[in-house]
């Protein structure tokens, strides 16, 4: 499973380099005819297309980090509505671009147990594939709810959902989810992967409630605090 994962890994770490090596070409380009803004053009999907492949290579090292057991489970007590504050300020600007609408529902003083980095990680693979997957004029909402001794955590929008089969190969490392976003790219998967790393850290669960072009929710959930 992992070899056939690494052969995933390999083939869109060249895809990535290969739109990044051919739009630095032709923006350094002494011949390059075209117009300022054209030129400006190039240089945002350069870019973006460096930021997705920093965010990529940021998931596969810290994946590989847990692999090698280099990442240690510390809980403490988490206040996941201002956790969930620092999330959505990190994504604004890319919301505001896409015109999505970015919403913190945690309320107030929810109070869980966990490792902190960990949850981190998770909202922000979450959030993100959120926005890649819904389109401008869309909504994105953090909620959370509480079940017995539990917070379910839900990031939910209404973009363009995921198939049932498709939704089978999600959080599988041998399988990769072939679904697009709304820019027409493909998604390697490796942040819900490291989610699902995670949240076992937890012994928790996390999965998916999604209907084809009517949007997805992804919950998974954690240990509310104990009030003495």
């Amino acid at each position: 499973s992992k070899d056939r994962f690494f052969s995933i890994i390999s083939h869109d770490l060249k895809n990535s380099f290969f739109s990044i090596m051919s739009l630095s070409k032709k923006l350094a380009d002494p011949e390059n005819s075209e117009s300022e803004e054209q030129k400006t053009h190039v240089a945002q999907l350069l870019y973006e297309n460096s930021v997705k492949l920093y965010s990529f290579l940021e998931n596969l090292l810290t994946w590989a980090r847990v692999q090698r057991g280099e990442t240690t489970y510390e809980p403490k007590i988490i206040d996941l509505h201002k956790l969930c504050i620092e999330i959505v300020q990190i994504f604004l600007l890319k919301a505001g671009e896409k015109n999505i609408t970015l919403e913190n529902c945690v309320g107030y003083n929810t109070q869980v147990v966990a490792d902190e980095n960990m949850v981190n990680t998770i909202l922000r693979n979450l959030v993100s594939n959120a926005l890649n997957f819904t389109k401008s004029s869309g909504t994105v909402r953090i909620i959370s709810e509480v079940k017995d001794d539990n917070i379910i955590v839900s990031v939910e929008d209404n973009g363009v959902g995921i198939s049932k089969e498709n939704q089978k190969k999600l959080f599988q490392i041998d399988q990769k989810y072939i679904g697009r976003n709304t820019e027409g790219e493909k998604g390697t998967g490796l942040g819900l992967i490291l989610c699902k790393e995670f949240i076992e850290k937890h012994g928790k669960d996390i999965w998916i409630e999604s209907e084809f072009e009517k949007g997805s929710k992804f919950k998974f959930t954690l240990q509310k605090e104990q009030a003495e």
